[in-house]
């Protein structure tokens, strides 16, 4: 598997866990995701969500 698919994987159990109220979980996958294709606007978006979840408002700002 590439790295891209891999990502996918990973952002797709991170939208399932962020969906389940799982977010440190959620924010694991979207990081791990994020490190291998750190140009997908939705790993980032989504990343910065689950830190806004959190109320990690300064963390999210970077990935908005």
């Amino acid at each position: 598997m590439d790295d891209l698919e891999q990502a996918r994987q990973l952002f797709l159990q991170g939208v399932g866990l962020h969906n389940a109220g799982r977010f440190a979980d959620a924010e694991a996958r979207y990081r791990e995701a994020a490190g291998l294709a750190p140009q997908r606007p939705s790993i980032l978006s989504n990343l910065a969500a689950v830190l806004i979840s959190q109320a990690r408002f300064s963390e999210a700002v970077p990935w908005c």
